[in-house]
């Protein structure tokens, strides 16, 4: 039978310990000792010592499975019934292991040093177990309650790991599903875009329902993936824009500006869908002619920075009233803080001369070594 790592470590842990205490208590009694009697000689002392403490770390073991099977109650349920039942079994424990460490030690030791210790008489062993008795039982105590801390520290631990792996698995469930919570959101808003064309412009509304059957494909491929490249994010964004194309007609023109370093730069997937959506919900949409979105990546220091800005009539001119945040604003901001706390930074403000800036300050972020790209991916499954 193999041992684990965790058990030798233990009993090399219990055999030094026990080692250094019984070297302490041997130097301890020839200095006492010096010169008188046996243990007066320095190895004597050593001998004496050191076979008393090695005894009791053979049975330290035994008294860890004492503790371990008829644990201490907690210091608040001290009253109850299982503590004082626990105690009753551990007390005739203790003299009985402080019993049978003592007659193995004074018999142990006529045995290995005949010329030191005399064979000891029953009546010398039955006075020697009733003089350490006192002794033996202390250290079977001390030996219980370390045991009871060790056990109760690595259990809190394994507690706090449960509970940071639980946490985690929540936080991840709610990721889940404020992403879910944006399906419909944009499925209901790009159907509604194309209810409205259906009459007007019967090819129109068709090649919006072309574009959002391709973009849902590749939204649906990649639906378990909580962050993408930013190349990833905007190939997704670029199709979308065409369904809001055929909608808005020569009333919308977009610009998007990528700065070096940020194509392979991480981000959550779907988060600049929302804001661009805002943008034209609340800045294009009552414009008859010339708007406009701006989408703009930048890495800044450890950061990348994202802002999507449009030339709408900004916060005092608005016909709606000051930015309120619905559903999609609100599922961005969440997912943020559920994916980055206190280290990024999302706001909504005016731009000077008109329109809005929604902008987001995230950690700059590579994605993991040989993970595959979205493209890739989509060749392999053609």
């Amino acid at each position: 039978m193999r041992l684990a790592p965790s058990s030798i470590r233990a009993a090399i842990l219990i055999l030094v310990g026990w080692t250094l205490f019984g070297v302490l208590l041997g130097q301890q009694v020839y200095v006492l000792q010096a010169g008188k009697g046996p243990v007066g000689i320095w190895s004597h002392a050593m001998a004496l010592q050191l076979d008393y403490c090695l005894l009791w770390a053979l049975m330290t073991p035994v008294v860890l499975w004492l503790g371990r099977t008829f644990p201490l109650a907690a210091p608040r349920a001290l009253r109850g019934r299982g503590f004082w039942w626990k105690a009753a079994v551990h007390l005739p424990a203790s003299l009985a292991c402080s019993m049978i460490v003592q007659v193995a030690h004074s018999t142990l030791l006529s045995r290995l040093f005949p010329s030191w210790f005399p064979r000891p008489s029953l009546s010398d062993i039955g006075r020697s177990v009733m003089f350490t008795a006192d002794y033996g039982f202390i250290l079977y105590w001390i030996v219980l309650l370390l045991g009871q801390s060790f056990d109760y520290m690595r259990s809190l631990e394994q507690a706090q790991v449960r509970q940071a792996e639980l946490q985690e698995q929540v936080a991840e469930a709610q990721l889940q599903a404020l992403r879910m919570q944006m399906h419909p959101h944009f499925l209901f808003n790009a159907l509604n875009s194309i209810a409205e064309l259906i009459h007007q412009d019967p090819s129109g509304a068709e090649r919006m329902l072309t574009s959002l059957g391709e973009l849902l494909r590749i939204y649906l491929r990649s639906s378990e993936t909580q962050e993408i490249s930013l190349a990833q994010e905007v190939d997704f964004l670029r199709r979308y824009l065409d369904i809001q194309k055929v909608r808005f007609e020569d009333r919308l023109a977009v610009q998007i500006d990528l700065r070096t370093g940020t194509l392979t730069a991480v981000v959550p997937s779907l988060i600049l869908q929302p804001l661009v959506e805002n943008a034209m919900l609340h800045g294009i949409a009552d414009r008859e002619r010339d708007g406009f979105v701006q989408i703009d990546a930048a890495v800044e220091g450890g950061s990348l920075a994202l802002c999507v800005s449009d030339n709408g009539p900004g916060l005092g001119q608005r016909r709606d009233g000051p930015v309120v945040e619905g559903r999609g604003l609100g599922n961005t901001r969440r997912r943020l803080e559920r994916l980055y706390g206190k280290r990024h930074d999302f706001s909504i403000v005016a731009v000077e001369g008109g329109g809005m800036c929604a902008s987001i300050r995230i950690p700059l972020k590579q994605p993991a070594k040989g993970a595959p790209h979205a493209q890739d991916e989509d060749n392999r499954r053609r």
